[in-house]
């Protein structure tokens, strides 16, 4: 789910599919953890290909409703309480981050800068959002901070290499991100500490593959982490060990963009490989896959109190 405009987006996301839609010192305060492993699996929200919006549908692939209606808008993603959503829109011109409830009312854009912010992801407790820009030059990750009501208080860069640094996403208990980067020369999975980069906090890489590494999700327990390589999708340890892949050929077409479920059961994911891009779920030891008939991508998985 990278950010240049949307167009490359999807052009990325098809083609690679070709690869996906492929925060000076300031500490980011750690927050309550998300809910517990296991939690309650909700609804699947996704970028749905036929109207350009987010939908969300039940975890049965039945029940599709629309949630937004303007512009383009893509990269769901729930608050741990599973009450609202942070997603990219461009309905102002520019690509920037917006938050809604989870019945798509109460839409209000969250950041305003001329330059590219997309791809957010929540903090647990719901008061900051990861997010990556190219508003200092440079494709790096940031911190969005909310106030008690909602609105943004601050932003903070997190990552200072000259890199293209994407795709954030959050562990469960707040303190580490994950992100793509092709700061060694490849775009691969990344982990560092959910403050400034450092001297003290030096990006550790996760993956080595000459294949384009991309859309790492964290488990429930943030003990272990899912992502697409060239059209299949990989599960590790949070560590980057015990590489395992779960699905299969990318002649088939190709699987991409996994996302969790929150009781850490099922991954759910996008796949071509019945030529059409639709929305997949299977086990999360990669068997028994299943078509949810519901064309789109960017899945994300609605946590259940």
């Amino acid at each position: 789910m990278t950010k240049m405009n949307h167009s490359k987006v999807l052009a990325v996301v098809l083609a690679v599919a070709l690869a996906t839609v492929l925060v000076a010192s300031l500490v980011v305060v750690e927050e309550p953890a998300k809910a517990a492993f296991p939690g309650s699996t909700g609804s699947i929200a996704f970028h749905s290909i036929s109207s350009g919006q987010i939908s969300r549908m039940n975890a049965d692939g039945f029940g599709p409703a629309q949630l937004t209606d303007t512009g383009s808008n893509y990269a769901p993603a729930w608050t741990a309480d599973g009450t609202k959503l942070a997603f990219t829109s461009n309905r102002d011109g520019n690509e920037e981050v917006y938050r809604m409830d989870a019945a798509g009312n109460d839409e209000t854009r969250l950041t305003n800068n001329a330059a590219l912010d997309a791809e957010p992801d929540w903090f647990p407790g719901g008061r900051k959002i990861a997010f990556w820009s190219n508003r200092g030059g440079n494709e790096d990750l940031y911190v969005l901070t909310l106030d008690a009501n909602g609105q943004p208080t601050d932003t903070t860069r997190l990552t200072t290499k000259v890199a293209s640094d994407r795709q954030p996403t959050v562990s469960p208990n707040g303190k580490k991100i994950a992100f793509v980067s092709d700061r060694d020369g490849e775009y691969e999975i990344y982990v560092m500490k959910a403050v400034r980069e450092s001297s003290t906090n030096r990006p550790q890489k996760l993956t080595n593959n000459v294949a384009l590494d991309f859309d790492p999700d964290w488990s429930p327990d943030g003990t272990r982490i899912v992502y697409g390589r060239q059209g299949k999708i990989i599960r590790m340890n949070a560590d980057g060990t015990d590489q395992t892949n779960l699905t299969g050929n990318p002649a088939d077409g190709g699987d991409f963009q996994p996302a969790w479920s929150p009781d850490g059961k099922k991954i759910a994911f996008y796949s071509i490989r019945d030529t059409n891009a639709k929305i997949w779920r299977m086990r999360a030891d990669g068997t028994g896959p299943v078509n949810l008939n519901q064309p789109g991508f960017s899945p994300s998985w609605q946590p259940l109190p």
